[in-house]
């Protein structure tokens, strides 16, 4: 990761609070919930089984939805 996306993930992270304390990020990404690009705007189909308890979590038309700013950039923008 380039300094220019280090400062962008900073930027996204500064304008929203993450109730899991930002730990995808403070992991290195290594604890990084599961989702994919399909989803709806800015959802992500969420792949996470254990994510009912999430914040961003959208459950809709039997679908489940992410809708986390980072999680979203990081599939979005860099493939994660």
């Amino acid at each position: 990761m380039d300094e220019e996306q280090k400062q962008t993930i900073e930027a996204i992270i500064r304008d929203f609070e993450c109730p899991k304390d930002f730990k995808c990020w403070k992991s290195g990404f290594q604890e990084l919930c599961k989702a994919s690009i399909g989803g709806i705007d800015d959802y992500l189909d969420c792949l996470d089984e254990t994510a009912a308890s999430c914040t961003f979590y959208r459950p809709f038309g039997g679908r489940r939805f992410c809708q986390c700013p980072l999680r979203h950039h990081l599939a979005k923008n860099l493939d994660m």
